[in-house]
């Protein structure tokens, strides 16, 4: 798995994507905002993808270059060599962002691992937003754990949303009330849903939060 700190103007992140990414060479010299932009953010995550699969999977560079990543309706990310148009490697792919922040998975398609990243840091009226979209156990939840507590539920549902390859609706529509544990450094928890089992693990770094979800067995 790859977690990248980065900021647009970085000597590091320049030098990744004029290595792995030059066909974005415009977008690379351009002058960016403080906070990152969408195209550029994907960029940075193609980048990151190329070198993954180099340093994991043995390929060349020049193969590297030709892969991209092909979004579904849902968001759902996948790989592809557009001159076969199907699946690349048969690979998971699993990406979440936030602020400077990425993290990126590959598993296999068969036991699929999924990813979310929360900056925890980050200021929110978070009993408010718990207020207007979570259960009423899960809103006391929030309470009783503060922040963390809100970080750590909106993470499960994101990392379960993305295993189902579904959206931020889905994710709001899950339901996990009484099944998290409380919120720990670093604690994994099992939770159940639509029959399934799921193993969600939150690894809290510096000022971002991990949550990895995997189904329970596999």
């Amino acid at each position: 798995m790859y977690i990248l700190k980065y900021t647009t103007d970085a000597p590091e992140t320049m030098a990744l994507l004029q290595k792995f990414c030059p066909e974005a060479r415009q977008e690379n010299t351009r002058k960016k905002s403080k906070r990152p932009s969408l195209a550029f953010r994907r960029i940075v995550v193609l980048a990151l993808v190329r070198r993954l699969l180099i340093e994991a999977f043995n390929m060349t560079l020049k193969d590297a270059l030709r892969v991209l990543i092909h979004r579904e309706a849902s968001g759902a990310p996948s790989l592809i060599m557009p001159e076969k148009g199907e699946l690349f490697l048969n690979l998971h792919i699993s990406i979440s962002h936030t602020g400077p922040w990425i993290a990126l998975v590959l598993s296999d398609p068969k036991e699929p691992v999924t990813v979310d990243i929360e900056d925890i840091q980050k200021p929110r009226a978070f009993i408010k937003i718990a207020d207007n979209i979570f259960s009423k156990q899960e809103k006391a939840y929030v309470e009783r754990y503060g922040a963390l507590g809100f970080y750590y539920l909106w993470g499960a549902k994101e990392a379960l949303a993305k295993w189902y390859k579904q959206d931020l609706q889905f994710a709001l529509g899950v339901d996990l009330s009484d099944q998290l544990c409380p919120p720990s450094q670093n604690i994994a928890c099992f939770i159940e849903h639509s029959h399934r089992k799921f193993r969600l693990t939150f690894l809290v770094e510096e000022a971002i939060l991990l949550t990895i979800c995997k189904e329970q067995g596999k």
